[in-house]
């Protein structure tokens, strides 16, 4: 939905340096970021950021030392995916139990990748094949982890997992298929057929290897993948916070940096919105958290169109990249600025926050009619104009290839 507006959308950074008349030259090579400051600098005058009704919304203390996870999580379905094309990854039985066995494993032990496989780091961190059991009638795993990140004094904690619903992807099973293989002496819990130890990079490689064959963009994933996967996994579950960090062996609250925040931008109707979403009992996310998502409702009474871009850099002070951006602004600039300037001003904004959040989806929300315009009292007037934009913004998307319109009704 979201990418950089190129020239077929009307709107380049030529065209908007020739028309805008606000002293921004031709830019070249210029880095998309001064191009916004200068913008916001001409356009608006002041940081939003200063304001008091930005420093005292209820909203801008949770930005603060606040970052989050850009790797896609595997999922179930991508992990039962990938163990089944291990079979033609792998180029021998061997190895494909290995794999499969670890794959699996990390996944459903949110194990890190330096507890499974050898690497340059402390590998006093890595299972031994003394370090596992099996229950009774191999109905479930015992994983002592020795040490971790989070236990340098080597404290060990006991990981214990059961059978899976699906036998192929299930870690009991596929553990017990690759003991069977593996040869007798203790060492290193995963290692080849030679008795070398599984390395940090061939786990990475043989995984995204496999990602892309199956068709995903590897460069998406990485070795941590599986644990986000497992975090995220735990969430469309129903697991309560307290049962995520007991299985994850977080201490703090930096799982909840694997979610994806959906940002909703806008004037006072998104504040009022989130008083109703606060009081629900599915909570302020309004139960998306179940799939890995937050919802972020960051409302303005008052806020004009041109006060977006400012907001926005503001708000990527204390919040790593957004998911998504849903923007509904705009009904406060009617009647005070003409229709085709303010038009114009909006599809630039969108131009600009494409080229800042490249890999976020940008959501349109149109205008919605009032009872009451602040400018005007004409309210048949005040309606054509609102047509009239959200007419032109529709077109505007629309042309861009790769920005998608559609229309929600409830």
């Amino acid at each position: 939905m979201s990418a950089c507006v190129s020239e077929r959308a009307g709107v380049s950074e030529r065209g908007v340096s020739e028309r805008a008349g606000a002293g921004i030259s031709e830019r070249v090579g210029v880095s998309e970021r001064v191009l916004v400051k200068e913008w916001v600098l001409v356009r608006e005058r002041v940081d939003v950021s200063e304001r008091e009704s930005f420093k005292n919304a209820p909203w801008h203390a949770s930005f603060r030392d606040k970052r989050h996870d850009c790797r896609k999580p595997i999922t179930i379905d991508i992990l039962t995916r990938l163990l089944d094309a291990l079979n033609l990854i792998c180029y021998s039985v061997y190895e494909t139990c290995l794999f499969k066995a670890s794959f699996s494993v990390a996944f459903f032990g949110f194990l890190r990748v330096g507890e499974i496989a050898k690497s340059n780091f402390n590998e006093n961190h890595i299972v031994k094949r003394s370090n596992i059991t099996f229950g009774n009638n191999s109905g479930s795993l015992y994983i002592v982890v020795p040490s971790s990140k989070t236990d340098q004094l080597g404290n060990s904690v006991t990981i214990v997992l059961e059978r899976y619903k699906i036998s192929s992807i299930c870690p009991v099973q596929l553990m017990s298929d690759y003991i069977a293989m593996r040869h007798k002496d203790d060492g290193h819990l995963f290692c080849h057929a030679n008795m070398k130890t599984l390395t940090r990079y061939q786990f990475s490689n043989i995984l995204k290897k496999t990602l892309a064959f199956l068709g995903y963009n590897p460069s998406e994933f990485n070795t941590h993948s599986l644990r986000i996967g497992a975090a995220t996994q735990s969430f469309l579950d129903g697991l309560d916070e307290n049962s995520i960090k007991l299985k994850g062996r977080w201490k703090s609250a930096a799982y909840k940096g694997y979610q994806k925040d959906i940002l909703i931008i806008g004037s006072s109707i998104v504040t009022r919105a989130s008083e109703h979403a606060h009081i629900r009992p599915i909570g302020d996310s309004l139960g998306l958290e179940k799939i890995g998502c937050e919802l972020v409702w960051i409302g303005m009474s008052g806020m004009k169109w041109q006060n977006l871009v400012s907001l926005v850099q503001s708000i990527l002070n204390w919040r790593s990249i957004p998911f998504s951006v849903i923007i509904h602004c705009g009904g406060n600039d009617i009647g005070d600025t003409p229709c085709g300037e303010l038009l114009y001003h909006m599809k630039f904004t969108i131009a600009i926050l494409s080229k800042m959040l490249p890999d976020t989806a940008l959501v349109w929300s149109n205008i919605l009619p009032r009872y009451k315009w602040r400018f005007s009292n004409n309210t048949g007037a005040m309606e054509t104009a609102r047509r009239r934009i959200n007419r032109g913004m529709r077109s505007y998307l629309l042309k861009n290839r790769r920005i998608r319109y559609k229309t929600y009704r409830f």
